[in-house]
């Protein structure tokens, strides 16, 4: 079960994402912002790696403002050694990850849900850019 301080919105959206990914992941951090840890997702071939570990922040503001991207294994490149697009290094807790500009065109919050977020973020993996 989830933390019962969070909103009951996002706690039921977490358990959504769970039933999918049942390692997930969650600390509520002193800010009021919410990580969310999947420790492995699968991805399509064409990656250096068959899975990668992905951490998505909700800012203060979810869910009327969405995730600014999303982090991966700071290793993770394409399965040539290139590093994929629209990445870049960053440290969170003094741990190294690779962070996705990845965000979705538009976000209407009575549509929207981290689930569905999550299923973005799978997408960006399916693109091998």
């Amino acid at each position: 079960m989830v933390k019962s301080d969070l909103l009951p919105r996002i706690a039921e959206e977490i358990e959504r994402v769970k039933a999918d990914y049942p390692n997930l992941q969650v600390q509520q951090r002193p800010d009021g912002s919410v990580y969310i840890l999947i420790p492995s997702i699968s991805l399509p071939p064409g990656w250096n790696v068959p899975a990668t570990k992905i951490l998505v922040i909700l800012p203060l503001q979810y869910p009327q403002a969405p995730p600014q991207g999303f982090y991966a294994d700071a290793n993770l490149k394409l399965a040539d050694g290139r590093p994929p697009s629209g990445g870049g290094a960053a440290a969170i807790d003094n741990e190294q990850w690779l962070r996705f500009c990845w965000n979705p065109q538009s976000w209407d919050m009575s549509r929207e849900s981290l689930w569905k977020y999550i299923k973005f973020v799978e997408s960006r993996f399916r693109l091998l850019q």
